[in-house]
């Protein structure tokens, strides 16, 4: 009984976000929204989420063409646009679980991973099937400083460069002409304390 008001309830919550991907006509461009939206819906971004969030968008998933593999990394923010939107965008693109401001890799097995991400005011741990996208932020890592023998392996690798000439990209969606928000500005918000004195 309880599992079938669990799906009961789960399948409510895909029909609340249909409906709202419906209402932006299935626009693609309107992929953040959704995400946000689906987020607040199911309080984080499960596999098959992301995968219904793929069909109802039509969006390709471009990176599967590389090859397989288990971890996507990207990180927190652009600096000039602070949008965060890669990571989730790529992840809603490929159908797979996306977890953001990670700042810790506590295991990894065959199927799953598990992390601490930083959250307002502390921090909280979330397990997530494989393949999965992770958003990082700086606590995640210490570089260690490169030794000579380091720099010239470096300098002679080889690094694949994948551009929207070779076809995996539709140039109408990448770019500033593709992206679906606009930074008109960035700024720190002003904080300012009234001070009353009671005297008792």
């Amino acid at each position: 009984m309880k599992i079938s008001q669990e799906n009961a309830e789960r399948e409510k919550k895909f029909q609340e976000l249909e409906d709202y991907i419906e209402n932006l006509n299935c626009d693609s461009s309107m992929l953040i929204n959704i995400l946000h939206k689906a987020q607040d819906i199911f309080g984080w971004l499960p596999r098959d989420v992301m995968e219904f969030i793929s069909e109802k968008l039509k969006i390709p998933p471009f990176i599967e063409s590389l090859g397989k593999f288990d971890l996507i990394f990207a990180g927190e923010r652009a600096t000039d646009g602070e949008t965060g939107q890669v990571g989730p965008s790529v992840a809603a693109q490929l159908g797979i679980p996306v977890v953001t401001f990670v700042s810790r890799i506590i295991e990894i097995t065959d199927e799953k991973v598990r992390v601490k991400r930083s959250v307002e005011g502390g921090c909280e741990f979330v397990e997530v099937e494989l393949p999965a996208v992770l958003t990082v932020v700086r606590e995640l890592n210490d570089p260690r400083l490169p030794n000579l023998e380091g720099k010239l392996r470096a300098k002679r690798m080889d690094v694949p460069v994948i551009g929207f000439h070779e076809g995996l990209f539709d140039p109408n969606r990448i770019g500033l002409n593709g992206s679906p928000t606009r930074v008109k500005k960035i700024f720190y918000p002003k904080i300012t304390r009234k001070t009353k004195l009671v005297k008792a």
